[in-house]
C-alpha cells in the first residue's frame, strides 16, 4: 500500500545502487551532496550497500578488498563515508540498513572474486 498522509505506518523505502554514488566521492563536500540528496527524498528506512558484486570497499580480513574506487581519498583523508552518511541520515530521522549484494557482478569479470 502507497504511503499518504493518512498512513504514516507504511515506510517507504529507497536502496542505493552499488554503494555507487558514495563510492564516486572525492571529497567530504561531494559526500555531503549525496547525503542532502537522500535526506531531501524523505524516506523513512535507507538501505546502503556496504560491499558490492562481493568486493568489500573497506579493508577486511574476510572478502576480498576493492580499491581504486574515487572514495579512497575520503578514507585516506581519515573520514569513513559508510559511517557520516549512516550519521547524517539517522540525525535526519531515518532508519538505516546495511545491504551487501552477492553475485551481481553482472558478468563483468573483472569483478569476479577468486573463489568464483
Amino acid at each position: 500500500m502507497p504511503r499518504t498522509s493518512k498512513n504514516k505506518e507504511a515506510p517507504l523505502l529507497i536502496i542505493t545502487s552499488d554503494f555507487g554514488s558514495i563510492l564516486a566521492c572525492k571529497t567530504y563536500d561531494e559526500l555531503m551532496h549525496v547525503a542532502g540528496t537522500m535526506i531531501s527524498a524523505k524516506s523513512d528506512i535507507q538501505v546502503l550497500d556496504a560491499a558490492y558484486p562481493d568486493l568489500c570497499t573497506y579493508k577486511t580480513s574476510v572478502g576480498q578488498f576493492c580499491s581504486g574506487q574515487n572514495m579512497d581519498a575520503l578514507l585516506e583523508a581519515g573520514h569513513d563515508p559508510l559511517r557520516v552518511m549512516v550519521e547524517k541520515l539517522q540525525d535526519a530521522g531515518i532508519a538505516v540498513l546495511a545491504g551487501i549484494r552477492m553475485n551481481d557482478h553482472h558478468g563483468e569479470i573483472s569483478s569476479w572474486t577468486s573463489w568464483e
